[in-house]
């Protein structure tokens, strides 16, 4: 099915999403719910009402009432579009997602947050890193440039295996790996012609051979 995940990106996936994973899927998950719901009720709501109380059910679940990229501020509540040409330099990019086995508990990692004032960034300059990068991305094109969590500094501090593992993934295949949300899935843009056999076999020889593993394409 369709999904979105928190960095504003709507991939299509063969396999059943992950929950816990910082991929959206308890929230997509809720969003489907409600609007079967009020399809069974004979549309009664109207999809604003319908992310009003979606907001109440889940910070990012605004989020799967839209369709591709957006930017969302806040809780995850507000949500902004993206100009034409971002979506269109995003479009058919080949992604590849994985997720350990273990979760992060998002309310723990935003306390982590909270807690550190070295892992938090004030509004402002969020807002000027992600002007920069939309800048650098639109004009080289390298999906690299729009790829930074500041969660990672949370996570990896306590998952050090999984922060080998991508520094591994940079160094032996040139692969920038992100977080995804909170984590614990991670995400990557590949080049067309990449071959993922030997990226792969790193994964699961750190992770295991029975993660969730896919590749999928931006749309």
């Amino acid at each position: 099915g369709r999904y979105a995940f928190q960095n504003g990106v709507t991939v299509f996936l063969d396999k059943k999403i992950p929950i816990g994973a910082g991929l959206g899927g308890g929230s997509s998950n809720a969003v489907a719910v409600l609007k079967g719901l009020n399809k069974l009720l004979g549309d009664a709501l109207s999809d604003e009402d319908l992310k009003g109380i979606a907001t109440e059910l889940g910070s990012d679940c605004p989020l799967f009432f839209e369709d591709g990229p957006v930017f969302m501020r806040g809780r995850g509540d507000l949500i902004d579009p993206v100009d034409p040409a971002f979506k269109e330099r995003l479009r058919g990019r080949r992604v590849l997602i994985f997720k350990p086995d273990f979760s992060i508990n998002t309310t723990w990692a935003y306390q982590q947050i909270a807690l550190n004032p070295r892992f938090y960034i004030e509004r402002e300059d969020a807002e000027f890193i992600l002007k920069e990068s939309i800048n650098k991305f639109l004009a080289s094109g390298d999906l690299g440039e729009l790829m930074y969590n500041n969660f990672e500094k949370v996570i990896f501090e306590k998952h050090k295996d999984l922060h080998e593992l991508i520094k591994n993934l940079k160094l032996k295949f040139n692969l920038k790996v992100l977080l995804s949300g909170s984590g614990s899935a991670c995400f990557s843009s590949l080049e067309e012609q990449c071959d993922l056999t030997g990226i792969v076999t790193m994964i699961k020889e750190v992770l295991g051979k029975d993660i969730f593993i896919v590749e999928t394409t931006i749309c």
